[in-house]
């Protein structure tokens, strides 16, 4: 076996920090990424690129966003696999599946260990994190130069599938550790302690965690002009590895385990509503939500019959935003109501606009001039949030899919074509789609759609957000989608920086006036 050659797939923030450790131990690192050009700057520091780092190394580590995707890039590099080499799958996974790969590939004659890390990528760059690892022990001892190197603590957790169920375990007491923190903070801003000095108090006290020092200051309450009040905010996180590992040793109910897999990234509470409240959410869901669908078919069938010949009646330049309005509703209000016919609703109408669908991603009424004019792109972006929101709460991987499909035939149209977002059709429309992008790259990482969102004329924003400062009369300008989209342009790592006067004037605007369409 060659020791001083590695194999590195996936270099997003942890892959790449590993990277930069095993290449200042003087390891020869093979990289690879789905998209190339994140392997240029550890290509200069002098990594080299493969295209199957499993053809050239022995030991070769993942970094990925999840099992699933680890599953889909191995199929993919199937032919490098061979015998006597080691896989090394730092990636946050789901210990089920996770056990069940490395039988797949132990009968390959592929040793397998689960090694995530616990620690962020800054803190695995100054070899500060701990590898937790799952797997054969003599794997284990055949790779402990790469874990000595790139980590301080490296804790050998039992058989395959050990070190994600451990990890799992970590993320919850750091989860609750945050929670713990946030509430703490908020209680002593209630009872007017200076944030400072309460920090400092739990710092040195037995109250102490190292979340304080690596969260305290991110968690504390900024201090707002005009004395906003900071809101209380409680964390709870469920997450379907959790449930999967609780329900292998019967500590839930056969009915929770069966819950499709949700995002883990999603921090959900479960309501429970009375009162006026409930009535009012009742009576949208039944006099709105479950009768919509029979009572306006053509919110679906304009989708359908977009491509007859004759040409189907001219719809409206917004036509595209019914169903997809109509279903981010449904989806929001499936998180404040157990009612089983609104789901049954929903998921039904789900599943026929999917079908809609055209081979290149395209879901709107129009029969040609696709995306490149009228609301085109408005009405795209809520059918992307609502495939956004099904999936996060269901799981449906055909939701995720056909939202991506949407995203993708936006880059091929306007990525890198000459073409701008900007100028297809009522701008202050159609750029909502950056919100839709935004979250599916956190949920996808596909560069493509961080670069589409970068390629927004950065300048524009500007301009929209300027315009929010005058009054309007107009209620399609006072679009809640218009700020959204602003906020998500900043979150996923770039973009441009709204200044903060022309925002609260913005803000300003928008509240007196709905107020006032209220009344």
């Amino acid at each position: 076996m060659d020791t001083k050659t590695v194999g590195m797939i996936g270099l997003g923030l942890m892959g790449t920090a590993l990277t930069e450790r095993l290449l200042e131990a003087g390891y020869a690192v093979w990289v690879h990424n789905r998209t190339r050009d994140k392997a240029a700057p550890l290509v200069a520091r002098g990594a080299q690129w493969a295209d199957n780092p499993l053809s050239v190394c022995d030991r070769v580590l993942f970094s990925l966003y999840t099992t699933d995707t680890v599953e889909e890039v191995l199929g993919q590099l199937n032919g490098g696999l061979r015998p006597g080499q080691i896989l090394i799958d730092t990636t946050t996974g789901e210990p089920e599946q996770t056990v069940r790969l490395g039988a797949r590939l132990a009968a390959r004659g592929v040793q397998y260990l689960d090694a995530p890390i616990s620690g962020s990528s800054e803190q695995t760059r100054r070899g500060e994190a701990t590898a937790i690892i799952g797997g054969p022990e003599e794997a284990f001892a055949a790779c402990r130069d790469l874990f000595d190197c790139c980590v301080r603590q490296t804790i050998y957790a039992g058989p395959c599938g050990s070190g994600s169920r451990m990890k799992l375990v970590s993320n919850l007491v750091l989860g609750l550790n945050r929670a713990a923190l946030a509430e703490g903070l908020v209680f002593a801003q209630t009872l007017g302690i200076d944030l400072h000095a309460a920090l400092q108090v739990l710092i040195g006290s037995m109250a102490y965690s190292r979340i304080m020092l690596t969260k305290g200051i991110s968690v504390r309450p900024a201090a707002h002009e005009g004395g906003f009040p900071m809101n209380r905010t409680i964390i709870l996180t469920l997450s379907a590895g959790l449930l999967a590992l609780a329900a292998s040793f019967g500590k839930v109910s056969d009915a929770a385990a069966g819950t499709p897999a949700v995002d883990p990234a999603v921090p959900r509470i479960q309501m429970t509503l009375d009162g006026p409240m409930a009535a009012r959410v009742d009576g949208i869901i039944d006099n709105w939500l479950i009768p919509a669908p029979d009572a306006n078919p053509g919110m679906l069938e304009m989708m359908r019959l977009r491509d007859r010949r004759p040409p189907y009646e001219n719809p409206v330049p917004w036509a595209g935003e019914f169903v997809g309005k109509y279903l981010t509703s449904c989806a929001l209000f499936c998180r404040l109501s157990d009612d089983p016919a609104l789901r049954e609703v929903t998921a039904r109408v789900m599943r026929e606009l999917i079908r809609t669908q055209a081979e290149d991603g395209y879901l709107g009424p129009f029969p040609d001039n696709h995306l490149l004019g009228r609301w085109d792109l408005w009405g795209h972006y809520h059918c992307m949030l609502a495939m956004i929101l099904w999936h996060q709460d269901t799981g449906d991987p055909e939701a995720l899919q056909a939202a991506c499909r949407v995203a993708d035939l936006t880059c091929a149209t306007f990525l890198g074509t000459g073409k701008r977002v900007h100028d297809a059709g009522s701008h202050e429309m159609n750029m909502a789609v950056i919100h839709s992008l935004g979250l599916l790259y956190r949920q996808t990482k596909q560069d493509a759609y961080l670069r589409l969102m970068r390629e927004m004329d950065g300048r524009r924003w500007h301009q929209i957000v300027s315009a929010w400062c005058a009054p309007v009369n107009d209620p399609l300008r006072v679009s809640i989608q218009d700020m959204e989209l602003v906020v998500a342009i900043e979150q996923p790592g770039g973009g441009c920086r709204c200044p903060a006067d022309a925002w609260r004037t913005a803000c300003g605007v928008t509240w007196p006036w709905s107020r006032s369409s209220r009344s």
